[in-house]
């Protein structure tokens, strides 16, 4: 005795749909839960400490020197070189080192 098993799409409509599922449930809860935990200080202190390594009033204010360099017309380039020495310099200096 054998049996044999032939699908058709004819067949298709026998069958109830799947349901849909609701694929924006998690992602959603996850960005609430992201949003919420990021509202809280400590927690904003450390993603910018992990972010920004080292010292991070050096490094914005060697980027606000940066984006003002470039509001003004210099190269970027050159406000590139300017924010890589503050880095370096530790914010001691906002000349650009002629090489």
């Amino acid at each position: 005795m054998s049996y044999r098993i032939m699908y058709s799409p004819e067949d298709n409509h026998k069958y109830p749909p799947h349901k849909q599922e609701k694929k924006w449930f998690l992602p959603s809860l996850l960005v609430i839960a992201l949003l919420v935990v990021a509202a809280r200080p400590q927690v904003r202190n450390a993603v910018e400490e992990w972010l920004i390594p080292g010292d991070t009033h050096v490094t914005k204010a060697a980027f606000a020197v940066m984006l003002d360099e470039i509001k003004s017309g210099e190269p970027v380039g050159e406000a590139v070189t300017t924010f890589c020495n503050m880095i370096i310099d530790n914010g001691k200096s906002e000349e650009i080192l002629d090489t």
